[in-house]
């Protein structure tokens, strides 16, 4: 596909009902600020378009708000300043500024955006910090079981999942003994053990002791579960009942139902209002646990059409750059392009699924949001532009008139190569990557090579799981985590060719490579 991108002519305002509040006021400004960072790269006359109270009787047609619009610059010249985030990101990496004091508690997301900030924009780090990394990361481990955000605080499930993900990525590439060192240093027993305490009967999970329960606790057991290879039916049962009790009116996923299911023919109702991130959690983590063995079965399954309806309604109207926001009737915000964006990958290949005696071979869905509108957001208006093209402020920002911040640099950039790279789902592709079982089956793998995966490291099994269906189950995450390809020919980068980033895996935002690293030592494979 071409890389030239084409903002739309049009800059037509939101409708807007005559009905103020905070919101419709913050949402013109947050328009009137994007407008200004898009006009420059439109060409004259778009601003007449946009204006609310145009006087008619106005001959002034000069007055441009100090944009000359005169100026078009060309979209294909559009770059990401790739030196200015380095430097930006490096300088939060070993040393934070006093005024993040207040942050000490999430220092495990802290490193994990950081660093995997780093891994997008192909920036590995030495070994000397790889090493001083991973100490201080295993600082935060409890003797209970799990990670806390700091040293000496409360296991969490987001600050472990977080400590997990920081530890997958700062352990690819190396030797052996030194992935060998640092992963046997992590209490797998004490993680599962701590998980399962977490455990509500409803199938859902609380993030800590007495904590809050919402998607992201069942996201971070199912990720730490399926790395660690520690993901039992114990940790899954249920799990699909609450994730499709939580799907509302609008058809996304609420953070959790209001009252626990008190019949099993009743999925509950759903509370508070479909979220892209919540529902970004739920529908990845739906998409692990779906047909596994040794698991319930839902009877209420997910309605993936008026998922995927409300999911399209998140992309934001060309006024506001084509990012995403995370709910209906609310403000474009760049983290959003991950965490609303990596929704329709997933659907497309549930539905696929659904649909796949409707489709002839090879056939899919077309893309299923605007790949090109989103990079155009993320390069011209999360980055800090001085003047067109002029970026001497690294990071990336929710929008105009916000700071950048480690965490939407991790999240834009992570959504920058999601747009970039379509993913494709194809489990069975991944079959034929199985180590053989002996030495007769290394030459050729057979079919019963294929499909043996009898190799392991301390697998745990449920406590009524035979040995064949623990087997199934560890073959199936392993193909769901590493089955997704990526279509070369429908690769899409905006701007200058040097914007491309490494793929990023559409469930967990890490870097595939770093992913099969991770798989390949706990599965054995």
């Amino acid at each position: 596909m071409s890389n030239s991108g084409q903002l739309v002519e049009l800059l037509l305002p939101t409708p807007f009902d005559g009905l103020e509040s905070e919101t419709t006021v913050s949402q013109l400004s947050a328009e009137s600020n994007i407008l200004q960072l898009l006009l420059p790269w439109q060409g004259k006359g778009q601003q007449q378009l946009i204006e609310q109270d145009t006087d008619e009787d106005d001959d002034d047609d000069d007055d441009d708000g100090g944009v000359d619009l005169n100026q078009k610059h060309p979209i294909d010249t559009l770059i990401l300043n790739r030196s200015a985030h380095v430097r930006y990101l490096r300088s939060f990496l070993f040393q934070l500024p006093s005024r993040m004091v207040v942050l000490d508690l999430s220092r495990s997301w802290l490193s994990y955006w950081i660093i995997g900030s780093l891994s997008f924009l192909g920036v590995d780090l030495s070994l000397d910090e790889r090493k001083r990394a991973i100490d201080t990361i295993i600082s935060f481990q409890n003797s209970s079981g799990g990670f806390g955000g700091g040293p000496g605080y409360l296991s969490h499930l987001a600050g472990t999942y977080a400590c997990i993900s920081t530890l997958a990525i700062l352990t690819s590439g190396l030797t052996d003994d030194l992935i060998h060192q640092t992963w046997s240093r992590v209490d797998r027993r004490g993680m599962y053990d701590w998980m399962l305490s977490l455990k509500r009967s409803d199938g859902s999970f609380q993030v800590q002791l007495n904590g809050e329960i919402d998607h992201r606790a069942s996201y971070a057991v199912i990720a730490i579960g399926t790395f660690l290879n520690i993901l039992t039916p114990e940790l899954i049962d249920s799990l699909p009942e609450f994730i499709n009790s939580t799907q509302d009116y609008e058809g996304g996923l609420a953070s959790k139902p209001t009252f626990d299911r008190s019949e099993s023919h009743h999925p509950g109702i759903p509370l508070g209002e479909s979220h892209g991130a919540y529902a970004s959690c739920g529908l990845a983590t739906y998409f692990m646990i779906n047909d596994l063995p040794s698991t319930s079965s839902s009877a209420f399954d997910l309605d993936l059409q008026a998922c995927l309806r409300w999911a399209a309604g998140l992309q934001t109207l060309p006024i506001d750059g084509g990012g995403f926001k995370g709910r209906t009737n609310k403000l474009v915000d760049g983290c959003y392009s991950w965490w609303s964006g990596a929704l329709f990958p997933v659907l497309d290949a549930l539905i696929s699924s659904e649909n796949s005696k409707n489709l002839t071979k090879g056939e899919k869905l077309p893309d299923l949001f605007n790949r090109r509108a989103l990079q155009e957001y993320i390069l011209l208006i999360s980055q800090v532009h001085e003047s067109p093209n002029v970026i001497e402020q690294g990071g990336m920002r929710d929008k105009p008139g916000m700071d950048p911040d480690v965490y939407h640099s991790f999240y834009v950039l992570s959504g920058l190569s999601l747009s970039q790279h379509r993913h494709l789902f194809d489990q069975d592709s991944i079959l034929k990557t199985f180590k053989p079982i002996n030495d007769s089956q290394k030459a050729s793998l057979s079919p019963e090579a294929k499909n043996s995966f009898n190799t392991h490291r301390e697998m745990f099994f449920g406590k009524n799981e035979s040995k064949e269906d623990g087997l199934e189950r560890m073959k199936r995450l392993y193909c769901k985590t590493l089955g997704w390809k990526v279509s070369e020919e429908e690769k899409l980068v905006i701007g200058l060719p040097e914007n491309e980033l490494k793929p990023t895996h559409p469930i967990f935002p890490l870097r595939h490579s770093i992913l099969k690293d991770t798989l390949d030592y706990f599965y054995n494979q």
